[in-house]
């Protein structure tokens, strides 16, 4: 009868839920499964997707090949199932780099027990000269903007040495020229340290193990960083400058550029003209991130941005850091098209004037390759060459950074997409 029909209600379509739950759980158990290290289970998180989607869209495809299940291939059930993963592997990540079981637990310290008992670094060029590499805040900015950690390792009793843990190596320091090494002793490094590394690089997981120094190498090094001896005023430094360095700085300043000092309020207009600059020589750019960390979270010391402007045009920049007296240029970029007018002359003797301004004794114009022309522009200045050695164990075999064919590549990439893939690279080719 009529009046005894059911109408027809819509159930809630339940199955593209179904298939987020299952994907979502297959997610979390295969991180899981990857190693006990968060920061591993970052570097594969990409491809672990990938492969959870690839699983889940030829199932759905699979399942339309079997007409006794009913199913055709659904687009939105594949989304889901790729929506599921990456829920899974989030939360997966989430919750493990709170309880990281880092092999290297029992050498953890917090930052004021590691230097408390410290009397000088162990890397240094001459008695009692700190590197902006042992400010204490250093390690922790840096595994902060890239999402990796600081671990603090006693080699021996007198030896302690400050790493940053990227999942796979322990390096003293990425991306800077030194590492950070401290003693107890009056001596260096004891003559079994290697040996001592290289079982830690056996025993608890890591593929690498490097730490950054500046020992004299006068035979096998590549790469050199230049030292100023700072005076204790400008006209007493400019008295050692030559007469031809003198003349190029007068042309610059008669050339029109003018040079602004700030903070992280200048970060947009340095980043603009290091990354594309960076980008020119075949390299990738450091992300704005890390940079920005940097500029807010330095202490014990200053950190900021000169920009060089031509015409009210930002046409090349610098980002500085001082550390109890040692004031370095970390980053330097001016573009092309000025440099044979001098820009670079007028921005370094700016920066040289501000270092004695801050009573510091070392300005270092950063590291470059040996016999370049780029360390000769240095020397020019009164630098004294301080020789580089990166101690790897096991030793490096393959370098990204003489790959001159992916420097090629890159050049070629649209602007967004290169400078989006440099950012990735960059963090890895420390």
């Amino acid at each position: 009868m009529p009046g005894n029909d059911i109408p027809d209600v819509d159930l809630p379509d339940v199955d593209k839920l179904v298939h987020l739950l299952m994907y979502a759980g297959l997610g979390y158990l295969s991180a899981s499964a990857f190693s006990t290290c968060p920061l591993k289970w970052r570097q594969v998180r990409f491809w672990l997707f990938i492969m959870l989607f690839t699983y889940g869209f030829l199932l759905e495809f699979a399942q339309e090949l079997f007409p006794a299940l009913h199913r055709s291939f659904s687009y939105w059930d594949a989304a889901f199932n790729g929506l599921g993963a990456i829920t899974g592997i989030s939360l997966r990540l989430k919750r493990g780099y709170r309880i990281c079981r880092c092999q290297c637990s029992n050498q953890l310290h917090t930052l004021k027990i590691a230097t408390r008992n410290i009397r000088e670094p162990s890397l240094k060029p001459s008695e009692g000269k700190m590197l902006i590499s042992h400010n204490p805040s250093l390690p922790d900015i840096i595994s902060k903007a890239f999402r990796w950690k600081t671990v603090y390792y006693d080699l021996d009793d007198t030896t302690r040495i400050t790493f940053v843990c990227t999942g796979k190596s322990l390096v003293s320091l990425p991306h800077f020229s030194y590492g950070a090494v401290f003693s107890l002793s009056e001596s260096t490094l004891g003559t079994d340290w290697k040996t001592k590394l290289t079982h830690l690089a056996g025993g608890k997981g890591y593929t690498n193990i490097e730490v950054r120094s500046c020992f004299p190498q006068p035979d096998n090094y590549q790469k050199v960083a230049s030292w100023l001896p700072l005076q204790k005023s400008k006209d007493a430094q400019n008295k050692l400058f030559t007469s031809n360095l003198k003349r190029k700085i007068r042309k610059a300043s008669k050339n029109g550029f003018e040079v602004k000092q700030g903070g992280i309020e200048l970060l947009d207009d340095f980043y603009r003209v290091y990354s594309r600059h960076i980008r020119f020589l075949g390299s990738g750019a450091l992300s704005r991130h890390f940079f920005s960390c940097l500029l807010k979270e330095y202490t014990n010391g200053y950190a900021g941005i000169f920009l060089v402007m031509y015409h009210n045009k930002v046409i090349g920049g610098a980002i500085n850091l001082e550390y109890k007296g040692f004031y370095e240029n970390c980053w330097f970029a001016t573009l092309k098209k000025y440099q044979r007018a001098y820009a670079s002359y007028v921005l370094h003797d700016r920066m040289i004037a501000h270092a004695i301004s801050l009573n510091a004794h070392t300005y270092s114009f950063g590291r470059s390759s040996r016999n370049t022309g780029v360390h000769e522009f240095k020397k020019q200045w009164g630098a004294t060459d301080v020789p580089l050695q990166w101690f790897q164990i096991p030793a490096e075999t393959i370098s990204l950074r003489r790959q001159e064919w992916l420097k090629k590549l890159w050049k070629q990439l649209p602007w967004p997409l290169g400078n989006r893939f440099g950012n990735y690279m960059a963090k890895w080719v420390y």
